[in-house]
């Protein structure tokens, strides 16, 4: 860069060394390009937590169906019960019978889906709210598929008077799935 120089020559100029820094264009150029990133990223990353509720309930909303199509194929009774962490499918032969793990139709073991970091990857950063069906964190279904709610350990099955729900939660969405009464029909409100 040529410049004039204290002794009034044409040399090149060469800045000090010490007065390095960044222009406004450039500050405004990286500002520019942050807001574009920050506008393309933050609803792709809403988004995810949407689709990891979507997953949860749509996984939910299986369990649900295949305790309910059990219980009416089999003439048995089927158990859902809600913890914190996991939804496991019974079976039981009557209202009162002792609590049977369901075996998975497909995959070795019972019947069982985790949620949080011992659930499949899918359901890491997918944990459960609440189930609440009457008051009671389970769900069971006579062998006519009405659904009843029940106690943790699976006694008192009382039919189902008002809707029941379980609330997954993730990245501060939640979302739910009902049971209704009497049919046992399953929905994403």
């Amino acid at each position: 860069m040529l410049g004039v120089n204290a002794d009034m020559s044409m040399r090149p100029v060469h800045p000090d060394p010490r007065r390095r820094g960044f222009t406004l264009v450039e500050i405004l150029i990286v500002l520019v390009i942050l807001g574009i990133l920050a506008a393309v990223l933050v609803p792709t990353l809403s988004n995810r937590a949407n689709l990891r509720i979507s997953a949860a309930q749509r996984v939910l909303i299986a369990k649900i169906q295949h305790a309910q199509t059990h219980a009416i194929s089999t003439n048995r009774w089927t158990v859902v019960m809600v913890d914190e962490d996991a939804v496991t499918i019974y079976d039981r032969d009557s209202e009162t019978g002792p609590l049977l793990p369901l075996p998975h139709p497909t995959n070795p073991g019972d019947f069982v889906t985790r949620f949080g970091p011992t659930g499949a990857p899918a359901m890491h950063e997918v944990s459960i709210v609440a189930a609440n069906f009457g008051a009671r964190p389970g769900l069971s279904f006579d062998e006519m598929g009405v659904p009843h709610s029940v106690f943790a350990d699976g006694s008192n099955a009382t039919p189902l008077i008002f809707s029941g729900n379980i609330i997954v939660s993730s990245d501060g969405i939640t979302g739910s799935v009902e049971v209704e009464p009497i049919t046992g029909e399953v929905t994403t409100p």
